[in-house]
């Protein structure tokens, strides 16, 4: 008999619940998150060459690549800091450097992977438009198109299987990085759509926090990850066929 999940509503209602009295925590530590991100995007384009020619293109992309895996791994400590939330812990903002402090080796691989697939979709719109604005040539444009739709595809179907890595990482540390993924991989398995059922959920609330000129997203950002980790929580816990389960949303 099949698990019984719960739906994206249910997932959202617990997210907000568990979340009240705690915005203000969650709200500051992705505007950290997003502050070392700036920052580190700030010394880049200061200190690292603009790409004038393959060369300084290619060093350019090797070094955002590497900043990149490092701030990456900074999610680790996001995860363990809404799952602290969702299993009645007290969480801190020393939390997001939690993958710097345990296990750090395992979680730059994990993080170097991710931010690979991550760069693959980039490279798949972002180099055709470089050679079409140097060359003003559309061809170049209109033969990147298709590419870039496949490697879309592509990129949300594999985002969609290791969505749980960094969850796994913290849930069984034990586990060897390929443990990790094909764990992913398996408890995704006819799961994804329900995932990116709770994410497309959010688009509404995403597309009315632009109308606040973004202020919006500081809450909603928050609710989003918490309900992510309820999403996770449930995939590794569902009710079991029989039980009494609320499915009122």
């Amino acid at each position: 008999m099949k698990p019984i999940y719960q739906t994206s509503a249910q997932l959202k209602t617990k997210a907000r619940m568990q979340l009240t009295g705690k915005y203000g925590g969650a709200i500051l530590l992705l505007v950290i998150l997003d502050a070392i991100s700036l920052g580190a995007s700030t010394v880049l384009a200061m200190f690292v060459p603009a790409a004038s020619s393959l060369a300084t293109y290619i060093i350019r992309l090797a070094v955002t690549f590497i900043v990149s895996t490092f701030i990456q791994v900074l999610q680790v400590g996001v995860v363990l800091y809404f799952l602290k939330i969702a299993c009645g812990q007290i969480p801190t903002l020393q939390d997001l450097f939690y993958g710097f402090k345990n296990n750090l080796e395992k979680h730059l691989i994990v993080s170097l992977i991710m931010t690979g697939i991550s760069l693959v979709y980039q490279l798949s719109s972002e180099i055709p438009l470089e050679m079409y604005l140097s060359t003003l040539d559309i061809k170049y444009l209109l033969a990147g198109l298709p590419i870039m739709l496949v490697v879309m595809v592509i990129y949300i179907y594999v985002s969609l299987l290791f969505g749980q890595v960094y969850y796994l990482l913290l849930d069984f540390p034990n586990y060897t990085v390929k443990q990790v993924f094909s764990r992913s991989m398996q408890i995704m398995k006819g799961n994804m759509w329900r995932l990116l059922h709770l994410e497309f959920s959010f688009l509404p609330l995403i597309l009315l926090s632009f109308l606040t000129c973004g202020i919006g997203l500081l809450w909603l950002m928050p609710y989003m990850h918490m309900a992510s980790t309820n999403f996770y929580l449930d995939l590794m816990n569902p009710a079991k066929p029989g039980a009494n389960v609320d499915l009122q949303a």
